[in-house]
């Protein structure tokens, strides 16, 4: 049986960190980080720390902490896994 890989559509830091450079010039005032990239920091905690992520994307370490929490707790036996953040063992 031939399994291929799923190519995976996580974005990496640099490509990352750009994006949050863009959205930082162009944001409203005091405009709260939008979902998808909260949701796009938090898949890089599967190769980086969440240390390392908050510092490179320039992030509050617990306000990313908190984002990484609640984005896995939602990945139960029962539930769908989101390809993104979890993957079944």
């Amino acid at each position: 049986m031939n399994h291929q890989s799923i190519p995976t559509l996580r974005p990496t830091m640099e490509e990352l960190r750009n994006q949050f450079e863009t959205w930082r010039k162009t944001r409203q005032q005091r405009a709260p980080i939008p979902d998808a990239l909260w949701r796009a920091a938090v898949s890089l905690s599967k190769d980086y720390s969440i240390l390392q992520i908050s510092k490179a994307l320039r992030l509050n370490y617990n306000d990313l902490k908190k984002h990484t929490q609640a984005l896995y707790s939602v990945c139960t036996p029962e539930r769908e896994f989101p390809s993104c953040l979890c993957e079944p063992l």
